[in-house]
């Protein structure tokens, strides 16, 4: 997952200085436009602050943004260490996000969170970018499985932007809700009953044994009856296709009727129940599971409607 996003030429070695400046020096490996901007502005808040701080010398500057089409990752290490507030940081992961994808943005904190303290120092230890993705990629291989994410309660409402008591006021909802759109499942486009059945009899192999039946009424081979048989063949395997996939369409139509069009959602600080795709009152609801800062072992979820 990071590796994956991670570029060679957005890993960078030898940062000094305070930590703004190292910021300003990872986003300039970046094309994402204002990126210095965002996260510059997002220093004056504390909780941000507070939360980019992942502990053992590591940061995590993030921020969520607009039209960005995918994750923005550029890693920046400090054998030397760079100074932020009290802390002193060695391994700085710069993550942006789109904003219209908050559980790809928990995703990714997660795993970053997760991963960064345990091979500190092995990245720390390298000179070249293509190794600091080996080192990277191994450990993910290594905690591939599936983990809980370590954020506590206040993380996760400071990440979605809401309130875990009070939820979403009514006014946001809906301007959220013009921004990033309905809660709904959209489907593609479906084809036309005649272009299906005529995919159905004139597939690669349907026109091979066209070819052959049409064959059997030329002149010189005279197999009439053959040629019929061939094409009775066609056409009634390709009925019977069109009708097989008929009935798959209308099978998922129904099934896609069955899926619950109503959620629980905290408005105004009460709860209640809410049309999922009404374009008033659509609402995108996470189910989010982490583990508590004190027990590893305790497991808890919270369910935010923004």
């Amino acid at each position: 997952m990071i590796a994956e996003r991670l570029e060679p030429d957005k890993i960078l070695f030898g940062l000094k200085g305070n930590f703004s400046e190292a910021i300003d020096r990872l986003c300039r490996q970046s094309a994402v436009p204002d990126l210095a901007a965002r996260l510059h502005a997002k220093e004056a808040d504390s909780d941000n602050n507070r939360y980019s701080y992942i502990g053992n010398g590591i940061a995590v500057p993030h921020v969520r943004m607009d039209n960005l089409e995918g994750p923005e990752l550029i890693l920046g290490l400090s054998s030397e260490g760079i100074s932020f507030g009290n802390h002193t940081i060695n391994v700085v992961l710069l993550l942006a996000t789109p904003a219209d994808q908050p559980p790809q943005h928990l995703q990714l904190l997660q795993r970053v969170g997760t991963l960064l303290p345990a091979i500190r120092d092995e990245l720390l230890a390298q000179r070249d970018a293509r190794r600091v993705l080996q080192v990277i990629a191994r450990a993910e291989q290594q905690a591939a499985l599936p983990t809980y994410l370590n954020l506590t309660q206040e993380q996760i409402s400071f990440e979605l932007q809401t309130d875990l008591t009070n939820g979403l006021a009514s006014d946001e909802a809906h301007n959220r809700l013009s921004r990033y759109g309905a809660n709904a499942l959209q489907r593609s486009g479906s084809d036309p009953w005649r272009l299906k059945l005529l995919r159905n009899l004139f597939s690669f192999f349907a026109i091979l044994l066209w070819i052959a039946a049409l064959l059997c009424f030329v002149p010189g081979v005279d197999l009439p009856q053959l040629g019929i048989a061939i094409l009775t063949v066609v056409l009634i395997n390709g009925l019977f296709a069109f009708l097989q996939e008929y009935k798959s369409d209308r099978a998922l139509e129904m099934l896609q009727q069955l899926i619950s069009q109503r959620c629980q959602v905290i408005r105004d600080g009460k709860a209640q129940e809410t049309d999922a795709q009404d374009p008033e009152e659509a609402c995108l609801v996470y189910t989010v599971a982490w583990r508590s800062a004190d027990r590893c072992d305790d497991q808890r979820h919270a369910r935010v409607g923004i």
